[in-house]
């Protein structure tokens, strides 16, 4: 068995009586998940250091990288808590992101003595190419380059577990796919008036291309159906992209990512399907109604069954008693109901 409880920073009775629950002991395993941006404020790093006072604690940070810079307020914060944690874990898929030297404060987090460099600037000088450089008054070393870095792959080995998305994730490999989509005719006079001339004419309004890579960007605009004018109104241009997306909707099942115009896209998908609701509305009423007959013709189809099993059933003495009996009781039903 096990608690969860998730960090927040409102004092609300309902997020207190939370809390309560993380200075429990007992046999239960309790977990405190905070985002890592807490532990910049006073009350997150609060809450954090009598948590781990409490108990025997395991630490772990994913993404460690959010506390690779030794200045940052809640990297210090965080390397203060360290001594608490009897266990020390990080996580992350990209280690480094700019330079080698976002691994010490990482690493310093879980062992001062796995890189055994006693501060960030012996590690930046053992690591790091550094000229001077002087700007007004002020004198700083601007870092051009590193070295030893199999020394410091090799220091990494020797307390990291590397584990390859193909080795734990059972996924197809990545299909990449083009798709042709031929200009409309207002498109395709627009780019022709533009790469030829660097300018075309819109609705009476003009655009222009005062230099090659203003004419690369408007002939990109064209592609993707809208076009800029010198006025700065962003004119709509008659495109088949949207077409060519729903024919792509009704082929994929599932999410569908936008990497580029998302606001344009969804907007131009709205008028689209608001285009087309009448139609749908009226195609689902007609499907509901051809149901409703189909269901009376169904009761009609019993009824007239029923009936004629009566009526055969009349012809028989029986018969004649069980008609005088129906006769008697609708006489009774109507003179109630009068």
């Amino acid at each position: 068995m096990y608690t969860v409880v998730t960090w927040s920073p409102s004092t609300t009775k309902k997020q207190d009586k939370e809390n309560r629950k993380l200075f429990r002991h007992g046999e239960e395993l309790t977990i405190f998940l905070m985002n890592i941006e807490a532990f910049s404020t006073k009350k997150g790093l609060a809450i954090a250091q009598k948590f781990l006072l409490a108990h025997q604690c395991l630490m772990a940070i994913d993404e460690s990288t959010t506390i690779k810079s030794p200045t940052a307020s809640r990297t210090k914060n965080v390397l203060k808590l360290r001594d608490h944690a009897k266990y020390r874990r990080i996580l992350t898929g990209s280690p480094v992101t700019k330079s080698p030297l976002d691994l010490y404060t990482q690493c310093y987090f879980l062992d001062p003595y796995y890189l055994d460099f006693s501060s960030y600037y012996t590690f930046k000088n053992r690591y790091a190419m550094m000229v001077d450089r002087n700007v007004g008054s002020h004198s700083f070393k601007l870092v051009t380059g590193y070295i030893r870095l199999d020394e410091l792959n090799s220091k990494l080995e020797n307390f990291s577990y590397r584990v390859l998305k193909e080795d734990c994730l059972d996924l197809p490999d990545k299909v990449y796919m083009k798709r042709s989509v031929p200009l409309s005719p207002e498109q395709l006079k627009a780019y022709v008036e533009m790469k030829k001339h660097a300018l075309t004419e819109l609705e009476g309004s003009q655009t222009t291309a005062a230099s090659a890579l203003a004419q690369m960007i408007r002939l990109h605009q064209i592609t993707c159906g809208h076009l800029a004018t010198d006025d700065g109104e962003v004119r709509p241009l008659k495109n088949n992209r949207i077409s060519e997306l729903l024919n792509i909707l009704e082929e994929v099942d599932g999410k569908l990512l936008f990497g580029r115009y998302t606001v344009m896209i969804l907007k131009k998908l709205q008028t689209y399907f608001q285009k087309n609701m009448e139609r749908t509305v009226w195609r689902l009423s007609l499907v509901i109604l051809l149901i409703a007959i189909a269901k009376i013709l169904l009761l009609a189809s019993k009824i007239e069954k029923a009936l004629y099993d009566f009526l055969w059933a009349i012809q028989e003495p029986e018969g004649m008693v069980s008609l005088l009996l129906l006769v008697t009781l609708l006489c009774i039903t109507v003179t109630a109901m009068i």
